[in-house]
Order: structure tokens, then sequence, then C-alpha cells
């Protein structure tokens, strides 16, 4: 099983990526909202007990697809530096290792003052998502994301000024993902650009 995991801060465009590439593969979508809005009701977000749950939610999952033999996933996340977050990684790693898997890295980025426009998107009200410019800029006062995931298995892509539909096609391309929605996949072979590693996130 392949696990895509795109890691980025607010507003890079995490879940619009996410579901282009789920529009190709046909992989699910565990995004970092999903279980956060779960455990946010009952423990303080980042709490010991919160990050557990957290961590036993997503691992369950894993462990359950692949028993079941299935293809890929695709894994939001805000990856930090914390030693706690760097553990749980290592298991998710150890899972893929011991079971013939593999787990990528799409690292994306994005210029701050695009990430301000996009946080007042009324589509991030679904998720409960930041929504103003104020409470994002006092948050990624905090953010210290991690990086130094392995570079053979790592995409950084910049989303400033592209479209998303690109981003999808050329994480597929770069880790040779599953291509099962054949009408995508035919707009990706007719790129003009396959190489091009920066997209436009509307």
């Amino acid at each position: 099983m392949k696990i895509i995991v795109i890691n980025g801060t607010i507003g890079v465009g995490k879940l619009t990526t996410a579901k282009k590439l789920a529009d190709v593969t046909e992989y699910p979508v565990l995004h970092n909202h999903l279980i956060r809005d779960v455990l946010v009701d009952f423990f303080k977000q980042n709490s010991d007990a919160y990050t557990k749950l957290t961590w036993q939610m997503r691992l369950g999952i894993v462990n359950e697809m692949v028993s079941e033999g299935r293809s890929g996933l695709i894994w939001t996340a805000l990856l930090s530096k914390l030693p706690k977050i760097r553990k749980f990684y290592d298991e998710l790693e150890e899972i893929m290792h011991k079971t013939g898997g593999e787990v990528y890295y799409v690292r994306l980025t994005c210029e701050l003052e695009e990430q301000k426009r996009r946080v007042v998107g009324e589509d991030r009200r679904t998720h409960k998502k930041i929504m103003n410019v104020e409470e994002f800029e006092e948050r990624m006062k905090s953010i210290d994301i991690f990086t130094e995931t392995p570079p053979d298995k790592t995409i950084e892509i910049d989303t400033t000024n592209l479209n998303p539909d690109e981003v999808a096609k050329k994480i597929i391309s770069e880790f040779n993902l599953d291509e099962k929605n054949t009408e995508l996949n035919n707009e990706k072979k007719s790129l003009d650009n396959p190489s091009e590693n920066i997209f436009k996130l509307h």
C-alpha cells in the first residue's frame, strides 16, 4: 500500500490537493480535520489525550486497510517537529516497511499573501478551519513544520500561482500512483510541461 502524506501549513491547499488526487487514484482521503472534528468536542486540541486518540484512529485505519490489501491512502497533516508527533510517523513508516508498503511525502508551500487570501474562503467553514487573517497570523507564529522527510520520497510544490488539478497529476507522475479515473488520466498526458513543479490553487 502507498500512503501519500500531504504536509503543509494553513491555507497551502492540503485538502484541495488531496481531493484532486483522490479523483484520479480513487484512494480514500484521511484528512486532518476529519479526525479533529470528532475529537475536539471532547478534548483540548493537541492535548495528550487528543494526540493519543488521533494516532490510535489514524494507525488503526492504516492497519485495517493493509489487512484488506488496499492499494493506497491519502493523508493530510500539518507535520510538526514535536517528538511525540515524530514518534507516530516512525510507527507509520514501520507499519509500511513490514508490509511492503511505502510512505511518500508531498510538502506544499505558498506565498504568505496568497495564504491570507485563501483563509477567508467560505469553503473552509465546513471543517471549522481558521477563517480570519488575524487568527491565521497568530497560529502561524506557533507552527514549526517538519521538513526533514526522506528526500527520495518527498516532493515540494509551491501552490501560489497554479492550478490544483496539476498538483495531483504531478504527484501521480512523481510517485507512480494508480490512475483509475481514465478521463483525468488522459488530461494528465496532455500537459504541455509535465516536469513543471509549481501549481496554482484558486
